[in-house]
This record gives structure tokens, sequence and C-alpha cells, in this order.
């Protein structure tokens, strides 16, 4: 595996393996129980997703890629499956099966190359850019000389920033912080 995103992997595993379970149940109380899980782990994977957007995805991407692959599209799709598949415990099965390739597909993400310059792992982030890189060879010019000094500059930035003690509730203390964090948590 090469993303150490664990908890992406059980995240999504376990909802898929929670979604199978609910085409087995035979009363509400299973049913109730088991989607009080799933529901746990959905949250738990929404999180871990929106941090790696983040990481990986540049910024003037980030919006319409993150509008194209959130929950409001997607419950067009899940409605025409919903309409074809006829019964909710086929589509209990359905959801289940969709799981299998996105499981199979995270096993081959890289980590994000800013969370390993971070952490300091400087060879590993160099060994991921130059991966990326190799993918679009055409629009990556990457001077590998200077490759190295760019992320010791990144990793020195980060340093300087960890220095800095910031808390969940420092957030709400800006208004341009607070405001549109209020926006996005209302709207989802």
């Amino acid at each position: 595996m090469i993303i150490e995103e664990e908890p992406l992997v059980i995240c999504l595993a376990m909802t898929g393996v929670l979604s199978l379970a609910t085409y087995f149940v035979t009363n509400l109380i299973q049913f109730t129980a088991i989607r009080f899980v799933l529901g746990l782990f959905t949250g738990g994977h929404s999180t871990v997703v929106v941090v790696y957007l983040l990481e990986n995805i540049p910024k003037k991407s980030r919006m319409w890629i993150n509008t194209a692959i959130s929950y409001s599209p997607n419950v067009i799709i899940l409605g025409v499956v919903a309409y074809f598949s006829q019964h909710w415990r086929i589509l209990a099965l359905v959801i289940a099966a969709l799981h299998i390739p996105a499981v199979a597909l995270i096993l081959y993400l890289h980590e994000s190359p800013r969370w390993l310059v971070q952490r300091g792992r400087m060879h590993e982030a160099r060994r991921v850019i130059l991966d990326i890189a190799s993918i679009d060879a055409d629009k990556a010019n990457i001077d590998e000389k200077n490759l190295d000094k760019i992320l010791q500059l990144e990793h020195d930035r980060f340093e300087i920033m960890g220095k800095k003690r910031h808390t969940y509730w420092h957030v709400f203390r800006k208004a341009h912080l607070a405001l549109p964090l209020c926006i996005i948590a209302f709207s989802l």
C-alpha cells in the first residue's frame, strides 16, 4: 500500500462492510444499530477525504472538483441506482459492491507530498512528486537539482508555522475565517 491514510481505507472499507450487513438485517433494531455505526464511519470518511483533497488538489481547482464529487451530485446518481435496484436490500448490495473498486483504488494512492514534507520525510516526498510528474510528462518540467532545496525550504516553513500553537477555537476569533466555516457547516 502506497498511501498511509489508514483512516481513509478503514472508514471506506467499513462503510462497505456495514452496507453489506444492512442487506442481512431482520428487524428495525438491527437496521438502526448498523446504520448508526455506518453513519459514524461515513462521517470519518468524509472528514479524511476533505483533508486529503485539500492537500493534493491545487487551490484553483479545489472548488469545482469538490463540488463534482461531493454529496449533492452523487444523490442524483444514487437516485438512478435506487430506481433500477427496486428494493432497498438490493440497493444495499449495490452500494456494498461499489466499495470494492473504491478500496482497491485507494490502495494505490500516494501520500500527500505536503504531509510528507511536514513530517520531515523529504526522500519520500521527492519520490511522490517525481511519480506524479511522470504521469504528466509534458507539463512537468521539474528541476530535480532544485527539488531538494524546495522541499527543504517548505519543511523549514512548516517548522516555523508549527511553533505557533493554534486550536480549533482560533478559527472563530476572526470573522473572515468563522463566516465561511459556518456557511459550509450549515450547507452540508
